[in-house]
């Protein structure tokens, strides 16, 4: 048997299974991104990209879960607070 004594489990490697922390996750697409320009919750923001993948303009595959949006849009808000903090920071200390 080959795994005999291997320390992981089997399917740790798959990507779904792995935890990154705050080092990635699911990446979104550039031009699902640029869809979408106004502030709205991940749940408006989820049936408007369902609008745009029926019409064709992005795929289906595309379009993410609800929780993961909400996620993308969390840990931006989240670098967004940061770099706004540190610009004060500096704006300060001149």
């Amino acid at each position: 048997m080959i795994d005999v004594g291997f320390p992981l489990t089997k399917g740790r490697a798959l990507k779904g299974n792995q935890k990154l922390d705050n080092r990635g996750g699911t990446r979104i697409k550039r031009d699902v991104k640029s869809i979408s320009k106004e502030r709205m919750s991940a749940k408006a923001m989820h049936c408007e990209l369902l609008e745009y993948a029926k019409s064709g303009e992005i795929k289906r595959e595309d379009v993410l879960k609800i929780q993961i949006i909400q996620n993308w849009l969390n840990s931006y808000a989240q670098i967004f607070k940061k770099r706004a903090t540190e610009h004060e920071l500096e704006l300060a200390n001149k």
